[in-house]
């Protein structure tokens, strides 16, 4: 390799070009050569040696060697160098016009800026936005605090500079497009305690692994992540003016660790296990998969309507997170539909609401109680519907087919109760619907929707109610104007009067509303609801309305029995926490929720095997065969208190494919960082209002 300079002292006189000045003898310059200020050293041409008793002259090699006459008796050198005038070496002199260069430059900068406002912003851009935020009404004061146009340049410049206050300030203009829940710069919008409980049971989980160097050495000198501000403004993750291109979202991993407490140097490295992913709850929804893959589907009479895959039943959502359960329609209605309108069923098919209970009237007439006419052939029980609707219907300890041994009190109560009963029937057949849902709001201590109270009267019809009081009851005007007047000396009848007679039908009452509907029985005294089928509104309602109030736990535990009319709670769930509640429909992702992870189901179909989606979700054979329908069994209603069909995904099924080197393995493949419950923004002024100011 050739060299560009000889460094030999003995063949190069070296002129230090790393200084400001240069000797000015440039034929022969001397060996001191001027000092840093530009002032000639030039003495004597070597100093001399003293060797014994004699002087030797030192004068190098470059300068001629020795020279003959020698240093004087004293030790002085004999070869006087005369001075020179040192002159500015190239270098200094290219210094120099820089200096006066950018002076210039910068002179003509500040007299523009001051000259044209608007001129300044675009020469202090440090570079084009991303096109997300470019158009072209983009300002500087847009997202930069005290940056308008009218702004002096050095005010602007001063504002602009990139404190944690201005970071804040400058951050809250983000908010006027992006809506990221009450505490936008909190971290992971969550409050410092549930934070630090993260914390906490992070630092639980044992791991063998180390973090990347770069964050260790970082954690040694910045000291304890959990020490760090609980804040972060925008800009610190978001970085704007790196080009149209650029991805203000995409971070790196290492930006991510930063704040962590356990690092770890990749995602199959050190990565904390999943911890019973993706199940948090039970299913709102009660399908057990294994018994109808395994047993149901296997069935001659249900092998030809077995799903041929599980796209059969389940759809991607829009943004393909999670997977929806089709229609019923789709997927349930060709094997249960005949279930939930009652068809081959052992019991009736519809529901009793309303039922004349057995009622020894002979014992209340021996007494002199009148309670009117009561049919002899009425021996049934009293439905939930009408202990929940009469009003003081305590009637603990009496047997009403049976009141010879009861007490006064006892007497009285039944008799109060007959009259309740037949009161209630001459008002629904007087006053029709706002009468049931008048009755509904004083047991609910409580109104109801107007949607509401024309759904529990279940399109109940007046020719039912007044066809059933003229078959039971036929005085009953008058029956019920004596009792409402005080007169109660009227004479006690013991059975019906006669009524007249309709048309023996061979063909059984239920029968007649095959799709659903109201009918009645002669034969059992009771006014019964058919389901119409599937979402069947009445049954419906009347479990919503029944849930909550515990006065209305009886009759909700009769509605919502597996085997009752309808066989809703065969398949919809109830829960008791937050609050007690029916799941009619299955998981629905609300599109506003934002998680700590994400996950896209239509990206991995095209790789899966020939297990389909069974290549994650496999099924937990191991378990007992009920264990997935007992997380269901009433009175077990917490959600949270399950056994999954499947077992749960570990981690190195993501693992086999998401590393460095095949499907990429970085935080934000499955993590978000905004959590929370929040909406799109939509500008005030679109609606005609001045838009509020931002606030955390």
């Amino acid at each position: 390799m050739r060299l560009l300079q000889i460094f030999s002292f003995k063949k190069s006189a070296y002129e230090r070009p790393n200084q400001k000045w240069i000797c000015g003898r440039s034929c022969d310059p001397c060996l001191p050569g001027p000092d840093r200020h530009g002032n000639c050293q030039a003495t004597f041409e070597c100093r001399p040696l003293k060797q014994g008793d004699r002087w030797q002259c030192t004068r190098p090699a470059s300068q001629g060697g020795p020279c003959e006459s020698g240093p004087l008796p004293n030790g002085v050198c004999c070869r006087v160098i005369p001075k020179c005038r040192p002159v500015m070496a190239l270098r200094a002199w290219r210094g120099q016009a820089v200096l006066v260069i950018a002076a210039a430059t910068c002179s003509a900068i500040i007299l523009t800026m001051t000259v044209n406002p608007e001129l300044s912003q675009t020469i202090f851009s440090p570079g084009p936005l991303s096109f997300q935020h470019s158009t072209y009404k983009s300002q500087c004061s847009d997202c930069h605090i005290n940056a308008s146009a009218k702004t002096p340049a050095l005010v602007w410049l001063r504002s602009s500079a990139s404190a944690p206050d201005r970071q804040h300030a400058n951050s809250l203009a983000c908010l006027k497009c992006h809506n990221l829940g009450p505490d936008s710069f909190a971290v992971h919008a969550l409050p410092q305690a549930q934070l630090d409980e993260i914390s906490v049971a992070a630092s639980r989980e044992k791991s063998t692994a180390a973090g990347p160097w770069t964050l260790r050495v970082g954690a040694a000198l910045g000291g304890n992540p959990k020490s760090r501000p609980s804040s972060r403004s925008c800009e610190v993750c978001h970085v704007e003016h790196l080009g149209k291109q650029s991805n203000l979202i995409r971070i790196s991993d290492l930006q991510c660790q930063t704040c962590h407490g356990r690092q770890f140097a990749s995602f199959s490295d050190g990565h904390p296990a999943f911890n019973a992913y993706p199940f948090r709850r039970r299913t709102r929804i009660q399908f057990d998969h294994r018994s109808h893959i395994q047993d149901h589907f296997k069935e001659d009479r249900f092998s030809k309507l077995a799903p041929a895959s599980c796209s059969s039943c389940h759809a991607p959502d829009s943004k393909g997170g999670a997977m929806l359960v089709r229609s019923f329609e789709e997927t349930c209605a060709s094997c249960h539909l005949d279930q939930i309108k009652g068809r081959g069923q052992a019991a009736g098919p519809g529901i009793a609401v309303l039922r004349l209970p057995g009622l020894d009237v002979q014992t209340l007439a021996s007494h002199g109680i009148n309670i009117g006419a009561w049919p002899d052939g009425a021996d049934g029980q009293m439905t939930p519907f009408m202990e929940w609707l009469l009003p003081n219907t305590n009637l603990a300890g009496i047997d009403l087919l049976d009141l010879s041994k009861a007490t006064a009190a006892q007497l009285n109560s039944a008799a109060e109760f007959a009259w309740s009963i037949k009161e209630m029937i001459f008002d629904l057949s007087e006053k029709g619907q706002p009468e049931l849902e008048r009755r509904v709001k004083a047991a609910l201590r409580n109104d109801l929707s107007s949607q509401r109270s024309q759904a529990i009267a279940g399109l109940l019809s007046p020719d039912v109610i007044q066809a059933m009081r003229r078959k039971w009851f036929p005085n009953l005007d008058s029956e019920v104007a004596q009792h409402r007047s005080g007169n109660k000396t009227a004479p006690v009848p013991n059975s019906t009067p006669a009524a007249p007679q309709d048309k023996p039908s061979d063909t059984k009452p239920e029968a007649w509303v095959a799709s659903g509907g109201w009918y009645r029985s002669d034969l059992e005294y009771s006014l019964s609801y058919r389901p119409t089928g599937h979402a069947d509104s009445f049954l419906r309602n009347w479990l919503e309305l029944t849930a909550s109030p515990p006065e209305a736990q009886k009759l909700f535990n009769s509605l919502s029995n597996p085997k009752a009319p309808g066989v809703c709670a065969k398949c919809h769930s109830v829960d008791s926490k937050p609050q007690t509640a029916v799941n009619w429909r299955s998981f629905r992702p609300d599109a506003f929720d934002h998680p700590f992870t994400h996950f896209s189901h239509p990206a991995h179909f095209s790789l899966l095997d020939d297990h389909g989606c069974q290549t994650c979700h496999t099924l937990d054979l191991n378990a007992p065969a009920d264990s997935y329908a007992d997380s269901f069994t009433a009175p077990q209603r917490d959600p949270a208190v399950f056994h999954s069909n499947f077992n749960p995904i570990q981690l190195p099924v993501c693992a086999s494919c998401h590393s460095q080197k095949y499907a990429g393995e970085g935080c934000l493949e499955c993590h978000n960082y905004h959590v929370g419950h929040f909406m799109p923004t939509l500008p005030r002024r679109q609606w005609g209002v001045a838009s509020a100011s931002p606030s955390r």
